[in-house]
């Protein structure tokens, strides 16, 4: 869970596994049509221009742990927990991965990502992003963004290699921000094996990201973000790709030639990991916020803090 704040130009600042059991609550498949990427709801346009205009905004990006296959307990009631979250927070873009949605057949199980997207409407976050492709059998990519901003660009795309009940891949999301200019997020969630084989088709997937992020980004000179959860550890020193470099390094050197990114997060300033401690597991940090420079420049905080509701209960298993 990250909450950063940027400082637009002529703005003071913006501060910045066990299975759920889905069957009984399958239902026909939403149409295909999708609705403008702005339009969250009809409640949409009632956004005011005072509510635009703030003096901050506030990103939190948050892995909710709510895969039907190793995904935690109590699905419904975590996601309560980040609205409680959100609420705290004051926040304007949440970004999301993990909210899943499972197909089968002519049927879905969205329940939890259609109630959550009414949730995050009532708290002011009205525009949200379309939902990612949802294949025949399996989940989708479980990303989604949820902002009090605008939402004037949305784009999925899904990994060339990926594992077959799953439709992993990226978001491409354009804001506008309340002085006018734009910032682009990416959201992504890579392939979590630490086997040596599927470090290889991380790479890959990361690859495709980071070409895209080179497209936003036009050498450094655009506010770009690519976040998400990377499955991807800079002191995980066991995560080796073949040429013998660890994948973080070979992952930030990328995003740093392609387009001038640099990690809000990197390990020296990280005060906890942002995964819960497991017994018996090393300390993993996966998840990260690479930004180019106009937007590093803008940030007037970035932490990493616990997301868990008023009564203390976490979220997920990621901080």
């Amino acid at each position: 869970f990250f909450a950063f704040a940027m400082a637009p130009k002529g703005i003071a600042g913006i501060h910045a596994a066990a299975t759920a059991v889905w069957l009984p609550r399958l239902s026909l498949r939403a149409s295909n049509e999708r609705k403008a990427p702005f339009a969250a709801s009809p409640a949409s346009s009632s956004t005011s221009s005072t509510e635009l205009g703030r003096n901050r905004a506030r990103i939190l990006c948050q892995n909710v742990w709510n895969s039907f296959f190793a995904g935690g307990p109590e699905r419904r009631q975590r996601l309560e927990y980040l609205r409680e979250v959100v609420d705290h927070h004051n926040v304007d873009i949440l970004v999301v991965q993990e909210m899943f949605s499972m197909g089968v057949g002519p049927l879905a199980d969205q329940h939890e990502e259609k109630e959550f997207s009414m949730w995050m409407e009532d708290a002011g976050l009205r525009f949200r992003s379309n939902g990612s492709f949802l294949p025949s059998f399996g989940q989708n990519s479980g990303l989604a963004i949820y902002s009090r901003f605008p939402i004037t660009q949305d784009a999925h795309h899904t990994f060339k290699n990926r594992r077959t009940f799953s439709a992993k891949g990226w978001q491409e999301v354009t804001v506008q921000l309340g002085d006018a200019r734009q910032m682009t997020l990416l959201n992504t969630h890579l392939e979590h094996s630490h086997k040596p084989e599927w470090g290889q088709v991380r790479r890959t997937q990361w690859e495709e990201v980071a070409e895209r992020a080179a497209v936003h980004s036009q050498n450094g000179e655009n506010l770009v973000a690519v976040m998400g959860d990377f499955n991807i550890g800079e002191r995980a020193h066991w995560q080796l790709l073949s040429t013998g470099e660890t994948e973080y390094a070979a992952l930030n050197s990328t995003l740093t030639k392609l387009g001038c990114f640099k990690d809000l997060f990197p390990a020296s300033k990280l005060r906890v990991e942002t995964m819960w401690p497991e017994p018996e597991k090393p300390p993993f940090s996966p998840d990260h916020v690479f930004v180019t420079q106009p937007l590093e420049a803008l940030v007037v905080k970035a932490e990493v803090v616990d997301s868990c509701g008023k009564a203390g209960h976490p979220v997920s298993d990621h901080r």
